[in-house]
Parts: C-alpha cells; sequence; structure tokens
C-alpha cells in the first residue's frame, strides 16, 4: 500500500516537473550531437547528493522516532512524512510552483500525506501513527533541506539545457 501511494505522488508530479510550455518561436532544426546527455556530468552529482541527503534524512526519522519503545507504526509514519514532503519540496523546485497545477499537485501530495497519516481509519489501513505537531515540523524541514539541492539543479539547468 505505502508503495502505491509514493507512486501515485511520483508520477503525477514528475509528469508535471518535467513538462515543458510550447515554444512561442517558431520550430529550428535539431542539432545532432555524437553523444548527448540529459545532465552534466556536475548536475548528476547534485541528483546523488540530493539523493543521499534524502536517503539520511529518511533514515535519521525512521531511527529517531522508532525510540525506546521501538514504536514501528510511529517511526514508519515520519519516514513516509519525510518522504512526501521531500516529493512536494522537490515538485516546488522544479516547477516554480508556475501553474495552477503545480500548487495543486503540492498541495494534494501534503494533503495526502496529512489524511493517511492523521486520520485514524486511513492510517489503521496502511499501518501507520499519527504524528505529533513536532514531527510534522521536522519532516517538513526535512522535505525543505532535501529540496534545496533540487533548486540549486534548477537554477543551473533550465528548459533541458544548462546556463
Amino acid at each position: 500500500m505505502h508503495i502505491v501511494w509514493i507512486e501515485l505522488i511520483i508520477h503525477p508530479t514528475a509528469l508535471l516537473v518535467f513538462q515543458q510550455l510550447p515554444s512561442t518561436d517558431g520550430l529550428e532544426p535539431v542539432r545532432r550531437r555524437k553523444h548527448s546527455q540529459f545532465f552534466t556530468s556536475q548536475e548528476w552529482m547534485i541528483i546523488g547528493l540530493v539523493g543521499m541527503i534524502a536517503t539520511f534524512v529518511i533514515i535519521w526519522g525512521y531511527i529517531f522516532n522508532l525510540g525506546e519503545e521501538s514504536d514501528v507504526p510511529h517511526a514508519r509514519s515520519m519516514a513516509m512524512a519525510v518522504l512526501v514532503s521531500a516529493s512536494a519540496a522537490i515538485t516546488a523546485a522544479l516547477s516554480g510552483l508556475r501553474s495552477g497545477n503545480a500548487w495543486i499537485a503540492v498541495a494534494a501530495t501534503i494533503g495526502s500525506a496529512f489524511a493517511a497519516i492523521q486520520l485514524q481509519p486511513v492510517s489503521s489501513l496502511l499501518h501507520l501513527n499519527p504524528l505529533h505537531a513536532v514531527d510534522w515540523l521536522v519532516a517538513v524541514a526535512g522535505g525543505l533541506i532535501i529540496s534545496a539541492g533540487t533548486a540549486l539543479m534548477s537554477r543551473r539547468h533550465v528548459g533541458g539545457s544548462c546556463r
């Protein structure tokens, strides 16, 4: 269930982030390169760094919230909250929230996390425990930390070509 939920968040937001508005310029011939790259070496390093930071923050949130009681559902809730917060923050950073759809995607992502974790019938089904306000602040802060590298990358990689 957790994987399906995450997939339902990731795929629509990825479509939103990587869509490009139609150009108002006329079509030009495409210059073919022998070796075309989607990302530069520097961008791959940033992607790797953001991935490592995300992994660290999610694992730290899980272990920290596991606590002495080994409260696995609470720790699982924290890991999911950080992962979803990071997804929303990355979507906001990459899309620049330039459209209404971007705002809807970010709000729906955060809303789905809140509903799945805080509403008892849904959280019981997903084997999650509701989080405290401090936990939510930590999850959102973790998501913002993770998106910082994404924001850096999005400034350097605009419209499919590097500046």
